[in-house]
């Protein structure tokens, strides 16, 4: 396996595959566990090799076999693009011709790549999402332009002067000076690059850190995406849902026994559905919806807080209770990277909301305060005697040396689908 570039890599792994397609214009033959080691995946994370596939497929990549038949660390697969066509028994294909951006076309990512610092190929992928007409590619376009260097032209009757001969004096003279030039050089370079350093750092405060910031965008295109087929099949499965309570709801009322409130049976309802669905619902998926309209945060939470799950927005810790069962509920979110759902989240105060919508409830939380704690203040967790939700970012930003958490009380449960009596 050829190993991934030093300089200049994407932070999408599936990109710096494909480019080493294109650029090598044959097969990569690998073995399964160096190909998920650049994904920071195990073998055994069914759920999260099934989202590279999808990955490669967006890319116009295949493997063969693809990477959920291949049985063993040690297995070597064969990943190649779809237009070249499967290989026949491990063979390269012959090479495809690859269309090339225009030249205008490589102007304007190097010009975005050079503006942003984002990979050449990442920038592309920025601008074939705009219009040719937009204001954001005419911007480029004018700037690319101003960028240019002027074509140097030498006249056709000059001649070069000869240098100068060196002075007998500049050979006795000690390097000195031009060791004072080398420092006054690398002063310069350490400026800079201290000032892009802190340009860097400006942006990721203001912006996001650009290149996982595009990575978590396209993470929540493909979770809103799922999350909707998933609210599809919770509907589909809402009648059976249904039938299924009733029955138990039935079972409690025999006859001699006390009669269930409606407020009670709302609950049973709730915990039973709510212990359903997080029982099918597998690290690195869909769970609904959190939104914090306080700091202007909307996105899609998935299931766990592996380093791979979290790169794709605020993830649940599957250890605390999911809403509609009783105790903490526990959300994590990064502050400076991968979009930064929790950025803000040094903002709220008490009586700010924050609603969490799950495929049978939206749970209103009200905010009562925030605090910071160490890493392993784990007690921070424990049960409150109500049901609560506690956000955690690290703290400061650019650091995990602290935690910073949000807490709220849940003020208000609307029951949706099954859930509905």
């Amino acid at each position: 396996m050829r190993a991934p570039p030093e300089t200049g890599a994407s932070v999408f792994p599936e990109e710096d595959l494909r480019d080493e397609l294109v650029t090598s214009g044959e097969p990569l033959i690998m073995k399964l566990a160096d190909l998920l080691d650049r994904f920071d995946v195990k073998p055994s994370d069914r759920a999260a090799v099934a989202e590279i596939e999808e990955w490669f497929e967006e890319l116009g990549m295949a493997a063969e076999p693809t990477l959920l038949e291949t049985e063993g660390r040690k297995r070597k697969l064969t990943l190649y693009m779809r237009e070249w066509g499967p290989p026949a028994n491990g063979a390269s294909p012959e090479p495809v011709a690859v269309e090339r951006p225009s030249d205008e076309g490589s102007g304007l990512a190097a010009q975005l790549a050079a503006e942003t610092g984002m990979p050449l190929a990442a920038a592309a992928d920025v601008i074939g999402q705009f219009d040719p007409g937009s204001d954001f590619v005419a911007g480029l376009r004018e700037r690319a332009s101003e960028a240019a260097p002027e074509p140097a032209v030498e006249p056709a009757d000059s001649v070069a002067e000869p240098a100068p001969a060196a002075e007998s004096e500049d050979a006795e003279q000690p390097a000195r000076p031009r060791r004072r030039r080398t420092l006054l050089v690398a002063s310069w370079v350490m400026f800079a690059a201290g000032g892009l350093l802190l340009l860097e750092a400006g942006i990721t405060v203001v912006w996001q850190e650009p290149f996982s910031a595009f990575y978590s965008a396209r993470a929540q295109g493909r979770l809103e995406d799922k999350l909707e087929r998933l609210e599809d099949s919770e509907r589909a499965r809402e009648n059976a849902e249904k039938r299924r309570l009733l029955a138990a709801e039935k079972r409690a009322e025999r006859p001699g026994k006390r009669r269930i409130s409606r407020k009670r049976k709302s609950e049973a309802r709730l915990t039973s559905l709510a212990d359903s669905f997080s029982r099918r619902v597998g690290e690195g998926k869909p769970l609904g919806e959190i939104s914090i309209p306080k700091i202007g945060m909307k996105q899609v939470m998935v299931q766990g807080t592996k380093p791979t799950t979290l790169r794709q927005g605020p993830g649940h810790y599957t250890g605390t209770t999911l809403p509609g069962q009783d105790g903490t509920v526990g959300i994590a979110g990064h502050r400076s990277t991968y979009s930064a759902p929790f950025k803000k989240l040094n903002e709220l105060k008490k009586g700010d909301e924050v609603f969490v919508k799950l495929p049978y409830g939206l749970f209103t939380y009200r905010i009562e305060g925030t605090k910071i704690i160490s890493p392993d203040n784990i007690g921070a967790f424990r049960r409150a005697g109500y049901n609560r939700l506690m956000m955690t970012a690290c703290h400061p930003i650019f650091s995990d040396r602290q935690r910073i958490i949000a807490f709220g009380r849940l003020e208000k449960i609307e029951p949706r689908g099954a859930a509905v009596l």
